[in-house]
């Protein structure tokens, strides 16, 4: 499993498509409640406030320093807290797997049944200064819109979705279940 995944993220290419920061001012207009049927992969990192994500059905709380990983086929709901709103970044992207042999590319997309990262889809990493540091990066640079950013933005979310994985490893490996 551990060589597969590696194997996944060194075959990883993605293309982000837009990132945005939601904050009280959003959820006011959306009366502090949306859902969507998700149709592109979305990672949300929640850095502030209070209110609960149902995916796919499941009920859960959210709380800095939480993520949700929500992909194509799926059904997404938020709600967040009046009192306390929920704000967070999302990194909305769609990827291909491509392995390189010699000076040849070959898409890779047919070997995987379900096409989504190997991430579940709602977790909380013990250590969230990473991710705390790397949303508004990501979201400053996507915004200045300044030659290279489209580059910048790539490397900045690579770099993210490889702490992501590596701490999902080391979490497992220290305890014997992960509890998202």
């Amino acid at each position: 499993m551990m060589e597969q995944e590696f194997d996944f993220w060194n075959q990883f290419h993605p293309h982000v498509w837009m990132i945005t920061k939601r904050d009280a001012s959003y959820w006011k207009e959306m009366d502090f409640e949306f859902g969507e049927h998700i149709n592109i992969h979305k990672l949300s990192f929640f850095y502030s406030g209070e209110g609960q994500v149902v995916y796919n059905d499941v009920e859960k709380p959210l709380l800095p320093g939480m993520f949700v990983y929500s992909h194509p086929g799926n059904w997404v709901q938020f709600r967040s807290s009046r009192h306390d709103p929920l704000q967070f970044y999302s990194v909305m992207f769609d990827f291909a797997l491509v392995s390189w042999e010699g000076r040849s590319a070959f898409r890779l997309e047919q070997k995987q049944p379900e096409r989504k990262l190997p991430l579940p889809d709602i977790f909380q990493l013990k250590q969230t200064n990473l991710a705390a540091a790397l949303m508004p990066q990501l979201h400053a640079c996507w915004k200045s819109k300044k030659v290279g950013y489209e580059w910048k933005v790539k490397y900045t979310f690579l770099s993210l979705s490889q702490k992501l994985s590596a701490s999902k490893s080391a979490q497992k490996a220290m305890t014997p279940t992960w509890k998202w």
